[in-house]
């Protein structure tokens, strides 16, 4: 399991994560208009290309694991989390 915190982007890093790697993804809302506590997306690392900016030296593509209460599966709360956030600060 992959384990460092990135900011502000977290689909940026220094590091060269090597595909399939499991990570988890803690995000972190301002303004978030529930609880406090981050988000913990669990994903795979799916893709890894070089940025061709100077502000940090590769891209990443993760894929979240499916949502839901089964083994291997992020937690179904954290999905609704989601929507709620995105209804308030979505374009639709």
């Amino acid at each position: 399991m992959f384990s460092r915190k990135y900011y502000p982007n977290p689909a940026a890093t220094d590091d060269k994560i090597p595909k399939n790697t499991p990570l988890t993804l803690t995000v972190n809302m301002p303004g978030d208009p529930g609880d406090a506590e981050p988000l913990e997306v669990k994903g795979v690392v799916k893709w890894l290309s070089v940025n061709p900016s100077i502000s940090y030296k590769f891209r990443v593509g993760v894929q979240f694991l499916p949502y839901g209460d089964g083994r291997g599966c992020n937690p179904g709360h954290v999905l609704e989390k989601i929507k709620l956030i995105e209804g308030i600060y979505g374009d639709g």
